[in-house]
């Protein structure tokens, strides 16, 4: 055994979960329900080990559990623990009263388990020999009484977690999102993972009112929810029931938008692929998020609505969100309006230098290309891509980032805060980034910084940093050749939108002693994007030398 290996302690999840009690009740405590006090008063009066047997049904998957099933060692007298949850109204076993969801406490139980009642009902063997698992279970609901088939698990219980939407709607106000849990806390002190320290005294609460954590939970159950209807693959009926589900659903508060927003452009793309075209238009409509609109203009054009198809392009050609809708209007106005039309992608592509290496190199396009500038134009060169930018924005601004006064802090566990990829990271911290932008007038400063803060943080969860050894030393190389006047305009345009603009970077960075160039690679059944285009234009604006270089084959 590895001497180094951290062990936690026997009931971990127990003091974890008292952490995450006190935290709620310090933050969130306006916010709880009476139900969700309750809840919290009476677990605490549960003795230890009833505690951990109750997080330990919380922390499994589903809603039924059999008991038989239960191995936890660090609990005393698991059986005299279960009664005490079942006395104190935090377990029961199922009864006549589940009846709705008897097919889920069967498919808690493998189909030779499932034989096995079926031979002590006496159902002959020819009814049920070849049926899947799934049609054994249907079967025996129907020849099986339910009294009868209750009575069954009286030797091995089947046990239903109470106050379950109390705690799951707690253990959401905590990490504000369904998508951690309490596996996190191990992750930490484990060390399989390193978090930024943060202050939790200044951690702010991440919902202000009662709605905005009722939306965004009903919002990230539904959409997983939907996801589990449009793998079935029925079109209609997943319109008719996202259809109906919209229309009914109350405004939804700001902080919940933007998973609203996301749902919406899912199902309406999964109507389109079913070409539904009608259908998804509707749906479109809900939000203006990218890319509905130009789904919408896609869908308009298709049935020979012009005029909306063009004032919606006027529209985004007032206020694009990203450059994928930029370039989008652009073009279609222009397709619209009847003349000769070229994408604004093809023609940059086309309208730039073209090389020719060995088609040895087809599976390896970029390394293709480097090795061509080291062999041909005798200079050096890595493969820069997103990450070199995304490297420099999270160490430049790291700080800024994980500034717990900036309010996007709300628990411990946060990779980023919530304004980090929005517009409002911006405006919210403008102050802070215009004198952290100041620091790119003296680049041996400004390296300094890039260096100790690369030393310091090391290996922690970052939202934009991907660590490995080599990456100072390369931009070391990459700030020194570039002017920082230059970096701060890349950087600012990074700050407006980190979601769209953290990615389409050039491919390669190659230098001399004299020049450098950021290189986007092109194979011949390649073409350009339009966020690539993005920066390929802004870098010529600002005087960043870049180009898009087309390859063809020997």
């Amino acid at each position: 055994m590895d001497e180094d290996k951290k062990v936690l302690p026997e009931k971990y999840y127990h003091t974890y979960y008292h952490d995450l009690l006190a935290f709620i009740e310090s933050k969130y405590q306006h916010l709880l329900s009476t139900a969700e006090k309750k809840f919290i008063v009476e677990f605490k009066k549960l003795d230890t080990d009833s505690q951990c047997l109750y997080l330990r049904l919380q922390n499994r998957k589903g809603k039924f559990f059999r008991f038989s099933k239960f191995s936890y060692p660090e609990i005393s007298d698991i059986r005299k623990s279960l009664q005490i949850l079942i006395k104190k109204g935090f377990s029961t076993v199922v009864d006549l009263e589940i009846y709705e969801e008897i097919a889920h406490v069967l498919n808690l139980y493998n189909r030779g388990e499932l034989v096995e009642l079926a031979q002590f009902f006496e159902i002959p063997k020819a009814g049920f020999s070849k049926l899947k698992k799934l049609e054994l279970v249907n079967f025996l609901l129907k020849q099986i009484p339910l009294e009868e088939l209750i009575a069954c698990f009286q030797d091995d219980p089947v046990i239903v977690q109470k106050y379950a939407e109390e705690a799951q709607m707690i253990q959401f106000l905590y990490f504000g999102t369904t998508n951690l849990d309490m596996s996190q806390f191990v992750i930490r002190d484990l060390g399989n993972m390193r978090f930024e320290a943060i202050n939790e005294e200044l951690l702010s609460a991440g919902f202000e009112t009662r709605k905005e954590a009722e939306d965004k939970l009903m919002l990230s159950l539904a959409y997983k929810f939907l996801r589990e209807v449009r793998q079935e693959g029925d079109g209609e009926d997943f319109y008719n029931l996202i259809s109906c589900w919209l229309e009914n659903t109350p405004e939804i508060s700001l902080a919940a938008q933007p998973l609203y927003d996301r749902l919406v452009l899912r199902s309406a793309r999964f109507l389109e692929q079913q070409r539904l075209f009608d259908e998804a238009l509707q749906i479109y409509e809900y939000t203006n998020k990218a890319p509905s609109r130009e789904r919408r203009i896609r869908i308009l054009h298709k049935r020979g609505e012009v005029e909306a198809a063009l004032n919606l392009c006027n529209v985004i050609m007032d206020c694009p969100e990203n450059a994928d809708e930029k370039y989008f209007a652009k073009d279609f106005l222009t397709k619209l309006e009847g003349k000769k039309f070229i994408k604004s992608t093809r023609r940059f592509q086309k309208q730039s230098d073209t090389i020719t290496i060995s088609s040895s190199w087809q599976y390896q396009v970029e390394m293709g290309v480097l090795d061509y500038y080291m062999t041909e134009k005798k200079m050096q060169g890595f493969f820069s891509e997103n990450f070199l930018w995304r490297a420099l924005f999270g160490l430049f601004f790291w700080d800024i980032i994980f500034d717990e006064a900036a309010t996007g802090f709300h628990n411990p566990f946060q990779r980023s805060p919530d304004d980090l990829f929005t517009s409002d990271f911006l405006i919210g911290r403008k102050e802070a980034i215009e004198e952290k932008l100041s620091l790119l007038k003296n680049k041996k400063q400004l390296f300094e910084q890039l260096t100790n803060t690369y030393n310091e943080k090391y290996g922690m969860a970052s939202p934009v940093i991907s660590w490995f050894e080599d990456l100072l030393p390369m931009l070391q190389i990459f700030i020194s050749k570039v002017d920082t006047m230059a970096l701060r305009e890349v950087l600012i345009s990074m700050c407006e939108n980190l979601r769209d603009n953290s990615r389409g970077f050039p491919d390669l960075f190659i230098w001399d002693a004299n020049t450098y160039l950021f290189v986007e690679v092109k194979s011949p059944n390649d073409t350009l994007s339009a966020q690539q285009l993005h920066w390929l234009e802004l870098f010529n604006e600002v005087g960043i030398n870049a180009q898009l270089m087309n390859v063809q084959w020997k």
